[in-house]
């Protein structure tokens, strides 16, 4: 990955993960193996990518990386607490690196937006209406 982050023009990277998972529902209802998942791909492939592509752009002493959270991920959300508690997560995350990346040089910023059009969401509120996931995406950097 660092070789790859190195062969981009102005030393510009951009990964945009497209899964996330979360279950809708009572928290005692939801399975273990499905618990453990979510933390797998909400967390998990977040902190791996942040931490490599991170640790490449302290080196160079330059870079950029937003993470993504939630607006779930500033308070306890009821039937959706396990995706919020992993959003929450993800907000810490951006919050803490921002302060000791920028003396390198490296920008990190931690997005939490609203419900967004993805098919998540259409899965688990059918007729729901939200931001796309392109207008979402296109805020986090204007």
């Amino acid at each position: 990955m660092a070789a790859w982050l190195e062969a981009c023009p102005r030393g510009v990277a951009y990964r945009k993960p497209n899964e996330v998972l979360a279950e809708v529902g009572p928290f005692e209802d939801s399975g273990l193996a499905s618990l453990l998942a979510i933390v797998d791909v909400n967390v998990k492939a977040p902190l791996a990518l942040t931490h490599t592509y991170g640790r490449a752009m302290v080196q160079r002493g330059r870079g950029g990386i937003i993470v993504l959270a939630s607006n779930s991920a500033y308070h306890g959300t009821p039937y959706v607490a396990h995706y919020a508690a992993t959003k929450a997560y993800n907000l810490v995350l951006g919050e803490g690196l921002w302060f000791e990346w920028a003396r390198y040089g490296v920008d990190v910023m931690a997005f939490a937006p609203g419900a967004t059009n993805t098919p998540g969401l259409r899965r688990a509120k059918p007729g729901w209406r939200e931001s796309s996931a392109t207008t979402t995406s296109r805020s986090s950097v204007r």
